[in-house]
């Protein structure tokens, strides 16, 4: 997966080393209010599972105006051995803020 974006956005580029287990990426999303978090990373390399958690679920389940502040996680477990990219997008009202680049280096 080959992905060009402005550099200018990148604002820390990190390498993390992974021997077995799995990584989650967590990042504020709170789509009422504009703003979400998504990651893009080879889907064939990582199998993936998301996971949203709000701040007040009471005021999710009463269907309050912007109560769904909250984060989303994704989860991700190695298929394969070598060395990957992850992307993680942040959004503010569908502008991008911050891109982290992560090379994950699974041996």
């Amino acid at each position: 997966v080959h992905t060009e974006f402005n550099q200018d956005v990148v604002k820390k580029t990190k390498t993390i080393y992974l021997k077995g287990g799995q990584l989650t990426f967590t990042g504020r999303y709170w789509g009422s209010v504009g703003h979400t978090y998504e990651i893009e990373f080879d889907k064939e390399a990582f199998n993936m599972q998301s996971k949203r958690a709000y701040k007040h679920p009471e005021m999710v389940a009463a269907h309050m105006c912007g109560g769904d502040d909250g984060t989303l996680s994704f989860t991700l477990k190695p298929r394969k051995k070598g060395e990957f990219t992850v992307i993680e997008i942040f959004k503010f009202r569908g502008q991008e803020t911050k891109r982290i680049k992560n090379t994950i280096v699974v041996k």
